[in-house]
């Protein structure tokens, strides 16, 4: 049976691009979906909500052939708070794409508790497959704390994953004091860094 990985990120570059690189050797097939917002046109072409238009860059350089990477796009009001609801549009649309290619994913990846870690949840309840979340930083220290809705979210996506990754021991502790979540699934892993680039070197050296 083939082992397939499907990752969800909100972006495609440095330390996803990086690990996905590594992962594709342990998988016959890798499929990269990148959650991004799409703004109606009409709110783009008004003055106000101009600085909303944004370009997002994909690392596709030196990609092994067994690596596919995608936009997942969901609707979004400038005026409007971000909902399950459309974020279950970009996991429809994952799921759809995915079963196109008459697939079966072993795990699912997920990069940031939101908004990737929303559809990784929404997905994993429609084609059945557990999934994994790796927390970055102000998925946990900002997000919720911002208000309830924030708080209980991701509180739900971090409880019904199969596996909880931050990527610093200040990270686990506060998945449990923030959201109170339960660290027997957590499990700190710091990024790592490539060593053919990054290497020690004398203090004094380094300082000149």
């Amino acid at each position: 049976m083939s082992r397939s990985l499907i990752v969800i990120s909100n972006h495609f570059l440095t330390f996803v691009h990086d690990q996905v690189l590594e992962l594709s050797a342990s998988f016959d097939k890798v499929y990269v979906y990148v959650v991004v917002p799409r703004i109606p046109r009409a709110f783009l072409k008004m003055q106000r909500f101009s600085s909303l238009k944004q370009r997002y860059n994909l690392e596709l350089v030196n990609l092994p052939s067994n690596v596919h990477v995608k936009f997942a796009y969901y609707w979004k009001l400038p005026s409007n708070k971000l909902t399950l609801g459309s974020l279950e549009k970009a996991a429809n649309s994952i799921s759809n794409d995915f079963s196109n290619h008459a697939n079966t994913s072993s795990v699912i990846h997920a990069h940031f508790a939101w908004p990737s870690g929303c559809v990784a949840m929404k997905l994993s309840e429609k084609i059945g497959v557990p999934y994994v979340t790796t927390v970055h930083g102000y998925d946990i220290y900002d997000m919720p704390l911002r208000n309830k809705f924030y708080k209980e979210t991701i509180a739900r996506v971090l409880s019904r994953s199969s596996h909880i990754i931050p990527v610093s021991e200040r990270l686990k502790d506060l998945i449990s004091h923030n959201l109170g979540v339960d660290l027997k699934n957590v499990t700190a892993i710091p990024n790592g860094f490539d060593q053919n680039i990054f290497h020690r070197i004398d203090k004094r050296k380094a300082r000149d």
